[in-house]
């Protein structure tokens, strides 16, 4: 009982709680998802020759061109 209480009252994270863990675990894959702007050729948009926009964006160390053509997206 009082190694209870002392573990919440040292504000240290208890890793046991399975609540815990799954919270941390869920942050960690949002964080690992999340996209970035990047540049290519030092742009973060290029376009292409029938004029449509390609976004460059980077998510887990991997290049990705996105963009809209003929109001389907593409990239996805």
């Amino acid at each position: 009982m009082d190694d209870v209480n002392h573990n919440q009252n040292s504000g240290k994270a208890d890793r046991n709680d399975p609540l815990q863990s799954l919270s941390e675990c869920r942050n960690e894959q949002t964080n690992s998802r999340k996209m970035e702007r990047a540049q290519l050729l030092g742009q973060h948009t290029h376009e292409t020759l029938n004029g449509t926009k390609v976004h460059i964006w980077i998510r887990d160390g991997k290049y990705l061109a996105r963009g809209s053509y003929q109001k389907q997206r593409f990239g996805e």
